[in-house]
């Protein structure tokens, strides 16, 4: 769903703050995070709020696997982005969207609107 927020997960605030910019310029509302604890601790708050997660791979303490896999058992709807520089070998999960670094903004802003569309596809099959 369009009035969903964004939420975007990397450890390198430089990178994290650049989506969140792209994205905003492009319309979406979007909440950043460079600690991948504080950003489950306040999607826990109110997980529906939250329609898509954009997450670095590599990250301390949790990696943005197993980030977003506490995020979809939290809301079985959102849709999860991973990005990496490393081949990722948890490739398992067929619903989230893998991307390898570096990416392009416009790459970047291209898979996010395929998404945000995706949702608001399956929103309207559901509520049909």
């Amino acid at each position: 769903m369009l009035a969903k927020s964004i939420v975007i997960v990397d450890d390198d605030a430089n990178i994290a703050d650049l989506f969140k910019d792209v994205l905003e310029d492009d319309g979406y509302t979007v909440v950043a995070f460079t600690d991948s604890i504080a950003a489950l601790n306040h999607i826990q708050g109110n997980p529906e709020e939250f329609g898509l997660v954009i997450s670095d791979y590599r990250m301390p303490q949790m990696n943005g696997y197993e980030l977003c896999t506490k995020l979809v058992h939290l809301n079985s709807n959102i849709k999860v982005i991973l990005i990496s520089a490393y081949d990722l070998l948890e490739r398992d999960n067929p619903t989230f969207t893998y991307l390898h670094k570096p990416i392009s903004i416009a790459k970047l802003v291209s898979v996010v609107n395929e998404a945000i569309s995706k949702s608001i596809a399956d929103d309207k099959n559901i509520n049909a």
